[in-house]
Order: structure tokens, then C-alpha cells, then sequence
């Protein structure tokens, strides 16, 4: 556990929506928005032992509905966010994978925030292959660094989670920083007030 990730719980609550549309937007396109999205994270505890679960404080699971689709009417959107490198992280997506699908008997789609200072590592595939038995999982991340050269567009932007891609950033960037971070702090609740923000929303904000 790092002190980046217990703040992506709340965003991911309340900004899934967002961070879809930024980020993903297949898969954003996909989902019926009109028909209410259900959060499962209270499943998450069920599905992993404790010695696996200690360390995934910044899981969420949700429940959404096909848009116009004749495929299952619904499916489990897995999400897990990484801020540093972990040898095992692809295997254990796998095995988020197939357990939820074990679980809700249902589609399943799992994505990787992935948010460490690495340019290279990118963990977005898992493959074993012994005697002939072959398995490969392949799942979409996301690489927060790849925008690490848009952070004005991203303060520009009115969605919401293109300013919290900017605030971790700039949070990294500034660690062991102090009087950098305070500045970049209070320029970032000027900004976020003219966007009309609620304190709520910026309190959350100021976790990263």
C-alpha cells in the first residue's frame, strides 16, 4: 500500500463515467449509462484469501448493462490501480478474472490503472504455456505517464477525471517537494472552484 491508493477508491466511485470516457472510450461507448451502474466492491473480500487482499486497497468492482446489445444483458467491470511496479500484477488479474467470472457467471472486463513513474512497464498481458496447454490474458491499461506531457490540456479539460490524472502527476512529480506541492496545491483549488467544483469533490482531490 502506498499513500496514492486508498484516494482511487473514492474517485473511481464517483468518476467512473468520466474516467471511461477519457480513457476508454470503447468501452465507455459499450455501456447502457441510462440504466443505474451497481458497485460489488463489498464482494471483493469473498473472492481473494486475506494474504491476497491486504494488498488490493484500490480495487472496484462494478456491475453494468450492455448498451443495444443481443450479448448478456449484463457484465463486471473489474478495475485495479498499480502506482508502483509489481512483478505479479498481470498473473493477479488473471486471477481477479476468473474469479469473478467464477462468481457472477458473467462477462467480465478488468482494466489496470497504471500509475508508477515508469515509461516502460506496461503489464497488460499474462501467459503460461507448459506441455502444450496454452493460456494468454490480455486486458486494457491504462498508463497515467503517457500523459504526462498534456497536464495543461488535462487542467482545461471540464472532465473531471482528466484533473485527476493532472493531480497525481503533479503530486508524483512534487513528492519530497514541499513548497512546490503547496503551490501546485493551491493552484489547483483556484482552478477547480472556477470549474464550479463542490468542496467535496476538491477535498478528494487534495488525498492525491
Amino acid at each position: 500500500m502506498t499513500e496514492y491508493d486508498l484516494p482511487w477508491k473514492e474517485v473511481l466511485d464517483a468518476y467512473l463515467k468520466d474516467f471511461l470516457e477519457l480513457c476508454l472510450p470503447e468501452i465507455h461507448a459499450g455501456i447502457d449509462w441510462n440504466s443505474p451502474i451497481e458497485n460489488h466492491e463489498q464482494e471483493l473480500p469473498h473472492l481473494f484469501p486475506k494474504s491476497i487482499a491486504a494488498g488490493r486497497v484500490a480495487d472496484k468492482l462494478f456491475r453494468a448493462k450492455f448498451l443495444g446489445s443481443e450479448q448478456a444483458t449484463w457484465f463486471m467491470i473489474h478495475t485495479e490501480v498499480q502506482v508502483a511496479r509489481q512483478a505479479d500484477f498481470a498473473q493477479r488479474m488473471f486471477t481477479c478474472y476468473y474469479r469473478i467470472l467464477d462468481r457472477f457467471e458473467e462477462p467480465v472486463v478488468c482494466i489496470g490503472i497504471i500509475g508508477d513513474g515508469s515509461k516502460s512497464w506496461r503489464p497488460e498481458t499474462w501467459q503460461v504455456d507448459v506441455l502444450g496447454c496454452q493460456l494468454r490474458f490480455s486486458y486494457p491499461i491504462v498508463k497515467l505517464r503517457d500523459f504526462i506531457d498534456e497536464i495543461e490540456r488535462l487542467n482545461m479539460s471540464r472532465n473531471p477525471f482528466a484533473t485527476v490524472i493532472a493531480s497525481h502527476l503533479r503530486a508524483q512529480a512534487s513528492a519530497g517537494k514541499p513548497n512546490v506541492r503547496f503551490g501546485f496545491k493551491v493552484d489547483l483549488v483556484r482552478s477547480l472552484y472556477e470549474k464550479q467544483w463542490q468542496a467535496d469533490e476538491v477535498r478528494k482531490l487534495f488525498r492525491f
